[in-house]
């Protein structure tokens, strides 16, 4: 009979995407003869399944009725992680500045080979259209919601971020990142672009396994800490994840070593934040 191992996760596809760069190297289901089977928090929006789909095709998810903070409660009470266990978050370890590699570590950090999003390959050329040949910059600019918490960029500071970025780099095309729950936002920035004659691409809401394919084809990612930039830093793809003060300490946690990453903060200022991102281009 095929076993199964049952997992209660957080719903973040950032924080999917850090457990299962430990759970897939369980002996026994590296060797396919354990599935993973991921119970995702009640978080809402629920996006979560469509990620675990094109994470591993071999795992299989259910939305479960426990909370987040019972995630963290249960965590809490093991000094360390162990396997199995009912329930994994790393973000308590990771916020505290614990690289990856020091959680659950029987098991190695590993990202290579992530994501089966193949099938979207054609759906993703078709929604970039004739820009796929110029220098895509992905700009995920998150929410409404981050800038009433965290004092993330306005959609005014986003936009002039765009136009300073043309200025200096006339031959990239920006494509904005969202997903469904960030269109108020995202709708509000690719208004004021197309206003402006801006060329750029609306990537808000399609299916998680298109986004990616999208960011493979993509010279750079920025944004607001979020799993976007998790996934473009995973692809290898040159990022620049910008941090509330709050987190400062994940901010050299869990990238991959060796791959172009800055991490600063909103209190750097626009300056020091747009040279971190020329300095990849």
């Amino acid at each position: 009979a095929m076993k199964t191992l049952s997992v209660h996760v957080p719903s973040g596809i950032g924080d999917i995407l850090w457990i299962h760069s430990k759970l897939r190297n369980i002996p026994g289901v590296k060797s396919k003869e354990v599935f993973l089977h991921y119970l995702i928090d009640d978080g809402i929006p629920q996006r979560s399944a469509p990620f675990i789909s094109v994470l591993d095709p071999s795992c299989t998810c259910a939305y479960s009725s426990k909370k987040y903070r019972d995630i963290v409660v249960d965590c809490a009470r093991e000094v360390a992680v162990r396997m199995p266990a009912s329930s994994i978050e790393f973000n308590t370890r990771l916020e505290q500045g614990i690289r990856i590699e020091k959680i659950l570590p029987a098991l190695p950090f590993d990202v290579e080979g992530v994501f089966a999003t193949a099938q979207y390959s054609s759906s993703a050329l078709q929604l970039l259209g004739d820009t796929s040949s110029r220098k895509l910059i992905g700009i995920y600019p998150s929410s409404y919601k981050p800038i009433q918490a965290w004092g993330a960029w306005s959609i005014s500071e986003w936009l002039y971020f765009i136009e300073v970025m043309l200025k200096d780099y006339p031959d990239v095309v920006p494509v904005i990142i969202g997903a469904e729950f960030d269109r108020s936002f995202t709708a509000t920035l690719v208004a004021e672009l197309r206003a402006k004659n801006i060329q750029f691409v609306d990537l808000t809401g399609p299916h998680i396994g298109v986004t990616i394919e999208c960011i493979r084809k993509m010279h750079q990612v920025i944004g607001f800490a979020s799993g976007i930039e998790i996934i473009s830093n995973y692809l290898k793809i040159p990022t620049v994840m910008i941090y509330p003060e709050k987190l400062d300490k994940l901010r050299g946690a869990w990238n991959l070593p060796g791959v172009s990453y800055c991490a600063p903060m909103w209190s750097y200022g626009f300056d020091r934040i747009y040279s971190s991102f020329a300095k990849m281009m």
